[in-house]
């Protein structure tokens, strides 16, 4: 019995606005014709892109510098010098081989139990989960369990699956960063990095070895775009997985060097001294989080280094589309439970990635809309007049207080969200620096506007007059504050 991801279409893609299932040969074969990969969420579509990377990089053992990366665009046969590659270790890619099935160790202990899939990858019927499978089908056919097995070495969530308690994948809890083209072929080639190919390093397809336990460096790029952190075997019936056996696989070390990702933003901790992927916050939209992203110069971020080597090597489109993905679970005990994911994309343009000064536009729009955001806290009730009674604590009656306080959260959510959809336009907008000034204040004006109907909509829910005035001065003072902030600290 034979499943080749070679010749089996498993791998969803978009070409116009179909969307169906490609193999791997047809996908290399095709790939100037097809749009994007196209996953049924986040976490897949971060395990697939990163996936296809590596099966390019491994076929190019490259590029080593600049000059072989353009060489790269103009390379008519690309695809089939992939397709041959592919072809040589094409029994390493059956999901079924016998001794070597796809991301998969044959040999897993029999002691290890067996775990229903549907357990495995779509959580406890207890936990809160964002993917759903119904109870009655705990099954996945093929060429979902092969993107499960794809997700499931680097974007696990951990926690208890059966008998086995795993940590994290290394790839969960960060955004990730693709830039995009108008096709695969571009996307795939501008997410591709300087390489400097060496004996001892090869992706898992490779290696004669490739599933153990213990700690272990990658020993190369490749090593680390298709490290195995689980031993995994699946459970088959004819077209259907129905159960696996799952058990911790290889583990990071903790001075494992952030330099091997290209595509997430790193936070220095000093306290470590080490440089960690930053966290993606669901309670944080990507505007807030554009300044780690983008930003040219930061110094306790580092931006995701594909931005420096494209900049270097590679003329970007103006805007350049990005594709940003994030994903991230509760942490701590409660790390098996899914919390968010996102999939956002943003048209970057070029002065804000390589130009400091265009930068400083969008930080202020960014620091005017944190400012704002402000505005809909517990801060603002310190601008409530002060009560005519010495022995009242706030004008406000504790009732009054505990429904606006209430309907904050929701409040800032709006705000937030508005600024969300305006913020592409916004970066296109402010990247003309002849302009920026004035849109830039234009900028203060919207977010005033906005959130003084916001208050509007908060003041009607009020019960009374006096409430209500009491109220709209609050806020009125808050946002006053907001708009006449010093220029000193304002500064652009």
């Amino acid at each position: 019995m034979s499943y080749s991801l070679l010749t089996k279409p498993w791998i969803p893609v978009r070409q116009g606005v179909q969307v169906k299932p490609v193999s791997l040969l047809n996908l290399f074969e095709c790939w100037d014709s097809l749009n994007d990969v196209c996953a049924a969420n986040p976490p897949r579509q971060i395990a697939l892109y990163r996936f296809l990377i590596a099966i390019v990089h491994a076929a190019l053992r490259g590029p080593e510098a600049g000059q072989d990366y353009k060489a790269l665009w103009k390379n008519q046969n690309l695809g089939h010098q992939i397709c041959d590659y592919l072809n040589q270790w094409a029994e390493r890619f059956d999901l079924l081989h016998p001794e070597y099935p796809f991301l998969q160790e044959a040999n897993i202990p029999q002691t290890i139990k067996q775990t229903p899939i549907g357990k495995a990858v779509y959580q406890d019927t207890n936990t809160p989960i964002i993917w759903f499978k119904p109870n009655d089908t705990p099954w996945l056919k093929l060429p979902d369990a092969t993107q499960e097995l794809l997700r499931m070495q680097s974007l696990e969530l951990g926690g208890k699956k059966g008998d086995t308690t795993t940590g994290a994948g290394r790839w969960t809890q960060g955004r990730h960063i693709f830039p995009t083209g108008s096709s695969i072929r571009e996307t795939l080639l501008l997410n591709l990095v300087q390489y400097e190919a060496t004996e001892t390093d090869k992706p898992v397809w490779e290696q004669d070895k490739p599933y153990g336990t213990g700690e272990r460096h990658p020993s190369g790029y490749l090593d680390w775009l298709t490290y195995c952190e689980r031993r995994i075997l699946l459970t088959i019936d004819e077209d259907k997985v129905t159960h696996l056996r799952l058990a911790s696989g290889w583990k990071l070390p903790a001075d494992t060097a952030s330099t091997w990702d290209h595509h997430q933003t790193f936070r220095f901790f000093s306290k470590e001294k080490s440089w960690k992927a930053l966290i993606f916050n669901p309670q944080r939209q990507l505007w807030d989080d554009s300044e780690a992203i983008l930003h040219t110069t930061e110094q306790s971020n580092h931006r995701p280094r594909i931005f420096d080597w494209l900049s270097n090597n590679r003329k970007l489109k103006d805007p350049q589309p990005v594709r940003v993905l994030g994903f991230a679970h509760a942490g701590g005990t409660q790390s098996a439970k899914a919390v968010h994911w996102a999939d956002d994309v943003l048209s970057v343009p070029e002065s804000v990635l390589e130009n400091a000064d265009a930068w400083q536009w969008v930080e202020g729009a960014i620091n005017w809309a944190r400012c704002f955001g402000n505005v809909f806290t517990t801060k603002t009730f310190q601008y409530a007049p002060r009560p005519s009674d010495r022995n009242q604590k706030s004008s406000l009656k504790p009732g009054e207080r505990n429904t606006i306080a209430t309907q904050l959260p929701s409040l800032q959510a709006a705000l937030y969200s508005y600024i969300g959809q305006q913020f592409p336009r916004l970066l296109l907008d402010l990247a003309d620096l002849d302009h920026a000034p004035n849109r830039l204040e234009r900028w203060q004006t919207d977010l005033k506007s906005y959130s003084q109907e916001l208050v509007s909509l908060l003041v009607d829910m009020l019960p009374d007059y006096r409430s209500k005035a009491i109220t709209e001065r609050m806020f009125n003072v808050a946002i006053y504050n907001v708009m006449h902030r010093s220029e000193q600290e304002n500064a652009v």
